[in-house]
């Protein structure tokens, strides 16, 4: 039985942005690591750990993987920003790194995303799914439009902290589909996603990566 519904295709640029590298010889000439602001299993750490064993070979230098999540993603941004500009740190950043920009104008965030990073390369995009718990009785999406006006009150959904893509394309589609819910915030991807495959919260906006790894596993 499927347990995720395809509700979008929204672009997520995948961008390594350093420091401002200064150019070496011998570049690279030590391990360099890649920074993804959020915890293991979200879509950014999913995807990437796909490609650095042949990037890894490509650049001819080890890839350290370094997650740093909370906060939404300010904690691993901020990091990077103050990191020195050798180009031995990069960010694996995410749409959310501008759309937190947009949002939260009026609060200084310590770092300006265009001034303090030089873009790289756009690696990859995914799609998105609306990922509904088992126990939910729902096959389609609009068996699930039903399923939420008969809950008591709201039904809860995770996402991946606020101003995330899981949480504004959430936001969207049940504003769209005039349900009401209660938003439930986590740390990243993974923890939102792990969250709704042990039925803690009804339906997760997952990357397709993350939500069928979990459906191919039964979780689902």
């Amino acid at each position: 039985m499927p347990r995720f519904i395809r509700a979008c295709s929204i672009i997520c640029m995948l961008l390594a942005i350093p420091a401002l590298a200064q150019a070496q010889s011998s570049y690279p000439d030590r391990p360099i690591r890649f920074v993804v602001a959020f915890p293991p299993g979200g879509a950014t750490d999913t995807f990437f750990r796909q490609i650095s064993n042949e990037l890894s070979t490509a650049i001819g230098q080890s890839i350290v993987i370094e997650n740093k999540g909370g906060a939404g993603g300010y904690v691993g941004w901020q990091y990077v920003a103050a990191s020195p500009a050798d180009g031995y740190t990069f960010l694996v950043a995410e749409n959310a790194l501008g759309i937190n920009q947009a949002l939260y104008k009026q609060h200084s965030s310590g770092f300006d995303p265009l001034k303090d990073y030089d873009a790289v390369a756009a690696m990859g995009s995914s799609p998105l799914v609306w990922t509904v718990a088992n126990n939910v009785p729902a096959n389609t999406f609009q068996e699930f439009i039903a399923w939420s006006k008969t809950v008591p009150g709201k039904f809860n959904y995770g996402h991946a902290g606020p101003g995330s893509v899981s949480h504004l394309a959430a936001e969207v589609i049940i504003d769209g589909a005039g349900m009401q819910a209660v938003p439930v915030p986590f740390k990243g991807g993974g923890p939102a996603a792990a969250a709704v495959a042990g039925g803690h919260v009804a339906v997760v906006v997952s990357s397709l990566p993350v939500a069928k790894g979990q459906y191919d596993g039964k979780l689902l």
